[in-house]
């Protein structure tokens, strides 16, 4: 018995001894850090095994997360959205400001767009509100493009307005810019929206990340050991692995999703400008087409007003022609009964010179055979302008129209009146000067119409033709032509043809052919004038003779 007690001490002392060196090489190694395992606790628990938070691998996983979430800070993030927050705003101000001196409160369709603009986007900000607080990161992007469909909508309308009518040209371009500014606006504040929602997204999935690693710290305390520095390495790369791949993933979502909406944005854009393109060519269009409109009724309107003149002068031309003739006919008639009852020319003395009053029309062959076999001699001739006072009055056998004058061979005989009456006020026949007399004979003597021959006549006899064609041109002379012609038409007893010769008043008829005999029996001043010596008034008496009634000729 005791043998055997002896022969146990001596197997148990080598394994107390192995035992006891197994220890102290343990405690060695745990010293060093070559083990997590050590009976060496420096918190003084109990229980031989160090606390995770304690061990080098969990602080520097602890501070490669506090290096990610430093860079992930939400107050760093939100200054970043401030930042655009406030160039949009910006940019909202200058859009308002643009809007204001683009339009004006008298603009009624702008006010209306306007109201309708407000009343729009106050109902989809109340409206997302509310969709953002009950389904807070919830919402899709599609479910927000209906702010876009309305903006097309509203886009579309401008484009309508703009093509309702040419007088809102102008207003539809505003519209259509403004709408184009809108929706680029918006596409923005979409943008800026999408941007806070994926932040929320990543910064969640951020925080699920985070969750897991503490939720894996918390399981790994339960354990009696301590994990490898393996599988911590392996756990930690794999959890970073993961995290770069969600950030890349929601990277890669967030590049499409941009892209998307510049493709939108783009498409919006080129639409727009198709429609301004469209816009403005059916502008261009009608406009074409109304100014052809408008030449093509002006053409008809000409038409009409010309073919109208031309009846309208033909009915004139033929009542003066009618009215002419009637009224020839009743001064024949009448020059028929006071031919026959007619008593001779009753000469009566005047002291002083005598009026001798001239009614003529420029066109008139009778007038211009009067002038040129009587008259021409005669008031050309100072000694005979002596005796008398010439007055020539340019009418003859016309007729007062209101404020017109309508002249018995047209309106050359009207314009040949008007200058005679002209030249007649700025170069009267006074004693010593014959005056407008030597040109009134060379017009009277042509064939050619009045207005031509009387540049010719004027430049030959020393008389001013621009100063005569001015006054015949303006007021001065269509006075001038009114007054001849009432005071032919006040004569008493009336005209009866023309040419119409008076003396003192009273009308010469045939007496007026022996003018000269006539003058000198009435004048006082006759005694020692050569133009009423005998031999002066034999000549006249040998030309009155060849001037033969058959040769006289008169206007009725």
């Amino acid at each position: 018995m005791r043998n055997m007690d002896s022969q146990r001490i001596r197997l148990a002392v080598p394994l107390v001894l192995i035992a006891a060196l197994a220890l102290v090489g343990l405690h060695f190694v745990g010293d060093h850090g070559g083990s997590v395992l050590m009976f060496k606790n420096p918190i003084g628990s109990g229980d031989g095994v160090v606390p995770e938070k304690d061990l080098s691998f969990v602080k520097s996983e602890q501070a490669h997360f506090a290096a990610s979430k430093q860079l992930d800070d939400v107050a760093a993030r939100s200054k970043m959205n401030d930042f655009f927050d406030n160039i949009a705003k910006n940019q909202q101000m200058e859009h308002v400001r643009i809007l204001n001196s683009a339009s004006s409160g008298d603009n009624s369709l702008n006010n209306y767009f306007d109201k309708l603009a407000n009343k729009y986007h106050s109902e989809s900000r109340a409206h997302h509100a509310a969709r953002l607080r009950n389904h807070p990161g919830m919402l899709h992007r599609d479910e927000s493009d209906v702010n876009s469909h309305d903006l097309n909508v509203a886009v579309h309308h401008v484009d309508h307005l703009a093509r309702s009518s040419l007088d809102q040209q102008k207003q539809a371009r505003i519209m259509a810019q403004r709408a184009q500014r809108r929706a680029a606006e918006e596409a923005s504040r979409r943008e800026a929206h999408e941007d806070r929602l994926k932040y929320r997204k990543e910064r969640s999935q951020d925080e699920q990340v985070e969750r897991a690693v503490r939720d894996l710290s918390e399981d790994q305390k339960h354990k009696l050991a301590a994990p490898s520095m393996k599988m911590r390495m392996i756990q930690n790369l794999k959890t970073q692995k993961y995290v770069e791949a969600q950030r890349a993933r929601a990277s890669a979502e967030k590049a499409d999703e941009r892209k998307k909406e510049e493709n939108q944005i783009k498409k919006v854009g080129d639409w727009i400008k198709t429609q301004d393109a469209a816009a403005k060519k059916t502008k261009q269009e009608e406009i074409e087409n109304f100014d052809e409109q408008k030449n093509n009724l002006k053409k008809y309107l000409d038409t009409i007003t010309k073919k109208h003149k031309q009846e309208h002068e033909a009915e004139e031309e033929k009542q003066s022609e009618i009215t002419s003739k009637v009224r020839a006919l009743k001064r024949r008639i009448s020059a028929t009964k006071k031919s026959k009852e007619e008593k001779p020319f009753q000469i009566k003395k005047v002291s002083g010179r005598v009026e001798l009053g001239f009614y003529m029309e420029s066109m008139c062959p009778g007038c211009k055979y009067y002038t040129s076999t009587v008259l021409k001699a005669l008031i050309t001739n100072p000694d005979f302008n002596k005796l008398v006072d010439f007055k020539l009055y340019p009418y003859g056998n016309g007729r007062i129209s209101g404020d017109a004058i309508q002249c018995q061979h047209g309106a050359p005989e009207c314009e040949g009146n008007t200058i005679l009456a002209c030249m007649q006020s700025l170069y009267p026949v006074t004693e010593t000067d014959p005056g407008f007399a030597r040109a009134f004979v060379c017009m009277e003597e042509s064939d050619s119409l009045p207005a031509e021959e009387a540049k010719r006549c004027a430049q030959e006899n020393k008389l001013d033709y621009d100063k005569i064609m001015t006054c015949a041109r303006g007021d001065e002379g269509k006075r001038l032509a009114m007054d001849a012609a009432r005071a032919t038409e006040n004569l008493d007893p009336p005209h009866e043809y023309a040419p119409w010769v008076t003396l003192d008043g009273q009308p010469l008829r045939d007496s007026a052919y022996d003018l000269q005999s006539v003058v000198c029996q009435s004048s006082t001043l006759a005694q020692g004038n050569p133009v009423c010596s005998s031999g002066a008034l034999k000549v006249a008496s040998n030309q009155m003779l060849r001037a033969s009634p058959v040769t006289r000729s008169v206007c009725l």
